[in-house]
């Protein structure tokens, strides 16, 4: 029975099993083998029948001289005992054969022959496989890690090791490829750990997800975009080198940032607008792609609420205001507009000057708030109305002074006359001296009337402009105070003069006046002495007028006289209306000389100033511009 179930045993498997006894000559040297057990996988592997196997030994057996050779190749191992392990392919069956062969006892030798053909193919495509995925991961530009988890004794996964990457990886880490397998993520690199690498290859592996991010490899200082997946049992890491590409997107938005600051320190407001078409094509909306600081304060609202929204949604007055036709005139057109418009909808109540341009299919819109400048220009033309209506006034003033209040005085003059000259001598001495001063204050009083109006007519009247010769001019008013001239018997001294843009008449009454005035306040002891010099000077060098921002050259004209002078404490009043320095007893005048020359002088777009001291004479300085253009003359007429 033990024999059998022995047998049954033998011969239930597929290896061959075959036991040899060594046949030995008369020195003990091996000289063949002879089998003395073998089961039935042996006898289909050796393709000999039982009884040939059994009743023969292997050299007499198999007489090739490869099979022969084979056979000796066992010798050894009878001598040394050491365990021989080999594969042989079998052309004539296409098999592979993997024989081991080991000593069991000292002259025995047992032969097991198993066939490992379809291991050997499943290995040799594996291979081919492996090798045609190293290809295909050697040809891609991302580099590819193969990974497995690495579990510690609680089941929980802390690292991955790699089995497999590809040259790409190689090429984008400086990681050598052949030391990487076999090496963890962490001891790779230890940053995994804080920078969400082992937290990614840990979350995909439990939910399956594939999960795409960017991450900056601290030690090449690169980026790369990561697609993370499952495989197999572990995980399949492809990344992508975008250094370049996040650089660029990195320029293009501190680009966009500095534009956006550009456009946010702008005074004036922007808007893009890009149309809404309906299916036919036709624009039915407008959506604010883009704004800046500007409008948004002008609007109200801050620019991520303007973003995105619609027009007519936002903005439904831009409708009955005209500024959505315009909109849609410019963006169907391409014609660019400018203008000023008054936007008094949803809530604004603001004036703008702007402009609309032509912007893919849309327009841009600039604009500047006008608002506070229209106001204040609404506010100047109600002064300017208001202006009007005062010259006016004062123009129906200067006419009943020069007509209405001149005729009462001329007749209280008269009657006067008449009754010193019919009635006087029967009159009181005390009576005489009183209708004689009465005589005097109406002569005053015309002087006075007649001087405001000269000096009204300084302000409101328009002057006319003309080149003149002030030689000239100043020889004709000599000529007119030839009287008084010759009774004080001055002199008067005059420097060659220039040509001038001016108003005659009133430059005429300038120097009358202050030739006039040389004349009559000089002590009755002393002979006038008159000077007129002239003479080019910068306008920096206009006492007073140090900083003036008019860089044109001034003709600088001094009236030097030897009169009575004056104190300089007292020389901001003499220009002054109704001021006057000294008594209507010691010297006549109205106190408006002055006054008028220096309206004179301001009309012409110059400046005037004296110097003095009491007793000592004083140098009226007259600065006209050498030249005065008629833009500025139109601006002084008003």
């Amino acid at each position: 029975m033990k024999s059998a179930l022995h047998d049954y045993a033998l011969n239930s498997t597929d290896i061959g099993i075959t036991l040899l006894e060594a046949m030995r000559d008369e020195q003990d040297r091996v000289t063949d083998l002879r089998v003395v057990l073998i089961n039935d996988a042996a006898v289909t592997l050796t393709h000999c029948s039982r009884e040939d196997l059994l009743s023969h030994s292997l050299l007499t057996l198999f007489q090739d001289e490869t099979q022969q050779a084979l056979i000796r190749k066992l010798y050894p191992t009878l001598e040394t005992g050491v365990k021989l392990q080999t594969e042989r392919y079998e052309p004539d069956e296409d098999r592979w054969l993997a024989v081991t062969v080991t000593r069991p006892e000292l002259n025995y030798l047992s032969i097991t022959i198993t066939d490992i053909t379809h291991r050997r193919r499943a290995s040799s495509a594996q291979r081919e496989q492996t090798a045609l995925i190293n290809k295909v991961l050697d040809t891609v530009q991302s580099g590819v890690i193969l990974s497995n988890p690495i579990y510690d004794e609680t089941s929980k996964i802390v690292d991955f090791q790699v089995y497999l990457c590809n040259q790409r990886c190689q090429e984008l880490t400086d990681f050598n490829c052949e030391a990487m397998i076999g090496s963890t993520l962490l001891s790779l690199d230890p940053d995994s750990a804080t920078n969400g690498t082992l937290a990614r290859y840990i979350r995909v592996l439990q939910t399956g997800q594939t999960e795409r991010s960017e991450q900056f490899f601290i030690p090449r200082n690169r980026w790369f975009e990561h697609t993370t997946s499952t495989f197999g049992q572990g995980i399949i890491d492809c990344f992508t080198d975008i250094t370049a590409l996040k650089e660029e997107m990195q320029r293009h938005q501190q680009t966009a940032k500095y534009l956006q600051s550009i456009l946010d320190n702008s005074p004036a407001g922007i808007a893009l607008f890009e149309a809404i078409r309906d299916e036919q094509g036709q624009i039915i909306d407008f959506s604010i792609r883009l704004t800046n600081q500007a409008n948004a304060r002008s609007i109200g609202l801050p620019i991520e609420v303007l973003l995105g929204e619609r027009l007519l949604q936002r903005f439904p007055g831009t409708q009955p205001t005209g500024f959505f036709e315009r909109l849609l005139k410019t963006t169907e057109t391409g014609e660019s507009q400018r203008f000023v418009m008054s936007y008094q909808e949803d809530n604004l109540d603001v004036w703008i000057e702007a402009a609309l341009q032509k912007q893919n299919d849309g327009a841009l819109f600039t604009f500047l708030d006008i608002t506070e400048n229209r106001n204040y220009q609404l506010q100047l033309e109600r002064s300017n109305q208001d202006l009007r209506r005062s010259n006016e006034n004062l123009q129906q003033f200067a006419y009943v002074a020069s007509h209405d209040l001149q005729e009462p005085l001329r007749k209280v003059q008269s009657f006067g006359d008449i009754l010193l000259d019919q009635f006087g001598n029967g009159m009181e001495p005390e009576a005489q001296d009183l209708l004689r001063r009465m005589q005097l204050a109406a002569v005053r009083m015309s002087a006075l009337i007649r001087d405001l109006l000269m000096y009204s007519r300084l302000a409101t009247h328009q002057q006319t402009f003309q080149t003149l010769s002030l030689q000239d001019l100043i020889q004709e008013v000599i000529s007119d105070l030839e009287f008084p001239i010759q009774e004080r018997k001055a002199t008067i001294e005059v420097d060659p003069l220039p040509e001038l843009v001016g108003d005659p008449l009133q430059l005429r009454q300038l120097f009358q006046n202050l030739l006039t005035n040389a004349l009559k306040f000089t002590s009755t002891s002393q002979t006038p002495h008159i000077e007129i010099r002239c003479h080019q000077v910068e306008a920096n060098q206009i006492p007073g007028q140090e900083t003036t921002p008019q860089i044109q050259p001034y003709w600088q004209i001094d009236l030097k006289d030897n009169g009575i002078g004056f104190d300089e404490k007292y020389l901001d009043r003499i220009f002054q209306l109704f001021q006057r320095l000294h008594g209507k007893s010691s010297y006549t005048g109205t106190g408006i000389g002055l006054a008028i020359c220096k309206k004179v002088v301001e009309n012409h777009q110059g400046y005037i100033t004296a110097h003095s001291q009491a007793e000592q004479g004083a140098t009226f300085s007259i600065f006209l511009p050498v030249r005065v253009s008629s833009s500025s003359s139109q601006q002084s007429n008003k």
